[in-house]
């Protein structure tokens, strides 16, 4: 048998956008401009209204992008107007390749998680 090497490519580093909530009391003020109810403002974010209750209280200090849009969206703003957005590179699952971790993007004093190693 012809034993060949396959180089597999490195996975690629994930973009994850969350948002932070610029001022809770100014989404609800804007909703209530548009005399939306919270129900009616998680409807059309796709969200539920427990959700867009703890938006609105300051329970909830980030949120997803997809969330934010949906949210300024149905308040028919501008999202930079609700929120400041904050992007982070997660760092993908490595099954089975290298134990270095020093080839992720951004990685500061990374320590592998210990593996079990069978015989």
């Amino acid at each position: 048998m012809n034993s060949t090497t396959f180089r597999r490519r490195p996975p690629q580093a994930k973009k994850e956008v969350w948002m932070e909530i610029r001022d809770p009391e100014l989404i609800r003020r804007r909703r209530l401009a548009k005399r939306y109810t919270q129900r009616d403002v998680a409807h059309l974010a796709r969200r539920s209204q427990a959700a867009v209750q703890q938006v609105e209280t300051g329970k909830m200090k980030t949120i997803s992008e997809a969330f934010a849009m949906g949210i300024a969206f149905a308040l028919d703003c501008d999202w930079e107007d609700l929120f400041i957005d904050h992007e982070h590179t997660a760092t993908p699952n490595v099954e089975g390749g290298t134990r270095n971790a020093s080839h992720r993007t951004g990685a500061r004093n990374v320590t592998p998680h210990p593996r079990r190693m069978h015989a």
